[in-house]
């Protein structure tokens, strides 16, 4: 394998070492229409509240009112 080869494969691996409830919460925002900074601000408020997904969603589409 080349060098070539192995930027690819750690560029597709990446994103889901870095996927995590934070970031899929933040993502599922973004694809409801709020913008990816209202998204962050509002999952930053509620972090440490859950670990899980879903409940950080509602927490946070909770505190946008």
């Amino acid at each position: 394998m080349d060098d070539a080869q192995l930027t690819g494969s750690a560029a597709a691996i990446a994103p889901r070492q870095s996927t995590g409830p934070e970031s899929e919460a933040i993502a599922a925002l973004v694809a409801l229409g709020y913008s990816s900074s209202e998204a962050a601000k509002a999952v930053g408020r509620v972090l440490g509240q859950s670990d899980k997904v879903d409940e950080l969603i509602f927490l946070a589409l909770k505190s946008l009112g």
